[in-house]
């Protein structure tokens, strides 16, 4: 099997999407990862490094997009949306520990 058959036969098994449908995602993202703003490299020009991986919700299986790998699996891996809101809450606070 050659390696544009494995990955269309992977895409529908894990995520039920198709090449072209990662490939309209790729083109509404414009090529890049909505985490870091970085090129997401496409499957066959990735020359040895990691193409963008599918980001998708374990439990309802929604794919919400296409991620650098280092944002996949380190930044949304580890991370969920209750986690999110507390960082941003947490980013935008005006706490001053100098006004203390």
């Amino acid at each position: 099997m050659q390696k544009a058959e494995a990955r269309s036969k992977r895409l529908k098994q894990e995520y039920n999407l198709t090449p072209a449908q990662w490939n309209k995602m790729f083109k509404l993202q414009d090529g890049k990862c909505p985490i870091c703003l970085k090129p997401i490299l496409k499957p066959g020009n990735a020359e040895g490094k990691r193409a963008g991986s599918v980001d998708h919700d374990h439990k309802t299986k929604r794919v919400r997009g296409i991620l650098c790998y280092r944002c996949n699996r380190f930044v949304i891996g580890r991370n969920h949306s209750d986690r999110a809101k507390r960082v941003y809450d947490y980013l935008t606070s005006s706490f001053d520990g100098r006004e203390l």
